[in-house]
């Protein structure tokens, strides 16, 4: 089973062998991401499990529309930032850049290392934007929305949007469906640019 097969069988089951694989499969994955952040074996440990922890606990807040992965390195990314606020008296700033990495963090950031409720807020927003970018795919019209949708959502491949809607349009070549996957995207985009929102959001992302 998939990452995601794996969470939405424990969000809707609470089967606890689900969750034991699902924590099993991204251990090691969730280890070395947040090793690279805290450099620290003991502290990178204590993170990881406190990040499976809560996930067993919230996973009734789980939104489907994202990968689980996505929302399990943002709960380690937040839980190691305030370990390392926690710590803060060991490092210098100098010394924290190097830890975190410009690959994790924008250089602003750095200024100040924000609070757990602060973390927490981002994620809530994070979650908010992924719902409506969902509900604005999902008001396409047909002939963008069923080209963007399994690209977005089931992780379609181009070839194989192009093999399903060739049953609906014979003729339709692969260029024909990058187009309009790339259509959709600027119209999703061109609904949320002004949404207060997606004020500090990369649209590019979509």
């Amino acid at each position: 089973m998939t990452y995601k097969e794996l969470a939405l069988d424990f969000k809707n089951t609470k089967n606890e062998k689900s969750y034991t694989m699902l924590y099993n499969k991204m251990y090691k994955g969730l280890k070395t991401y947040v090793y690279n952040i805290v450099k620290d074996y003991d502290m990178t440990d204590d993170i990881v499990i406190n990040t499976m922890i809560k996930i067993y606990t919230r996973i009734d807040e789980y939104d489907e529309t994202y990968q689980i992965t996505t929302w399990a390195y943002t709960i380690a990314k937040n839980e190691a930032l305030v370990a390392l606020k926690k710590q803060s008296k060991l490092y210098s700033l100098d010394t924290l850049k190097d830890s975190l990495g410009f690959d994790i963090l924008d250089e602003s950031e750095y200024d100040e290392i924000k609070t757990e409720d602060e973390l927490f807020e981002e994620e809530n927003i994070l979650q908010e934007q992924m719902k409506k970018i969902k509900m604005e795919v999902l008001k396409l019209p047909k002939i963008y929305k069923d080209y963007l949708y399994p690209r977005m959502y089931k992780n379609a491949k181009y070839n194989d949007i192009l093999e399903e809607m060739k049953k609906v349009e014979p003729g339709i070549s692969l260029c024909t469906v990058k187009n309009r996957i790339h259509h959709g995207k600027e119209r999703v985009r061109k609904n949320l640019i002004n949404d207060p929102l997606f004020k500090n959001f990369n649209m590019e992302c979509i």
